[in-house]
């Protein structure tokens, strides 16, 4: 044997060893992991049609809400519809351009 054959075997066996271990652990994890997401998902699925998520009233919704700064305010509502629309023309265009439309 030469010397590239030794330095050949000396790095490929810790390869082989390491892939090894690798292709283990990614069997016996994933098999009891892929296990635990079917039932979440399964559960959430039943969460949903049973009724067993949690609600919250409109009320209670808006009493967490933050309240809005009025002075925080740059447009009218004209000019924030009249940019809307420009902006929406534009995406128009660009799709037109890209032949999305």
């Amino acid at each position: 044997m030469g010397a590239d054959t030794l330095l050949s075997l000396s790095i490929e066996l810790p390869m082989q060893t390491f892939r090894r271990v690798l292709i283990l652990t990614h069997r016996y994890l994933g098999i009891p992991l892929s296990l635990l997401f079917v039932l979440w998902f399964v559960t959430g699925i039943a969460m949903i049609y049973v009724g067993g998520m949690p609600t919250l009233s409109a009320q209670a919704r808006l009493t967490h809400l933050p309240s809005l700064d009025i002075a925080a305010v740059r447009y009218t509502p004209a000019e924030a519809a009249e940019r809307a629309i420009v902006e929406e023309d534009v995406g128009e265009s660009a799709g037109l351009i890209r032949g999305a439309a």
